[in-house]
């Protein structure tokens, strides 16, 4: 292996996690509000969306939203936290 090869992929996997993260916050907003529990599902749409933020700030992940299945969680998060909270 070469020298450096570790940290860069500690930084891949460690976006990897936050794309998890990001995840779990998107569906247990999905969950939420489809139990009516609006307000508590905005507050997880918006912790969705700031960790997808974050990343594309990141140098190389300008293009984060390209992908399909991101793309539609950052759109239906942005959408979730445009709801009115109940």
């Amino acid at each position: 292996m070469r020298a450096g090869a570790g940290p860069r992929m500690s930084r891949s996997e460690k976006m990897g996690l936050r794309l998890e993260t990001a995840q779990i916050h998107y569906l247990t907003g999905k969950l939420l509000a489809l139990t009516g529990k609006a307000g508590e599902a905005t507050s997880q749409y918006q912790q969705a969306k700031n960790i997808l933020a974050e990343i594309m700030k990141e140098g190389g992940a300008e293009k984060l939203l390209q992908r399909p299945d991101l793309k539609a969680m950052y759109d239906e998060a942005t959408q979730g936290t445009q709801q009115p909270k109940s």
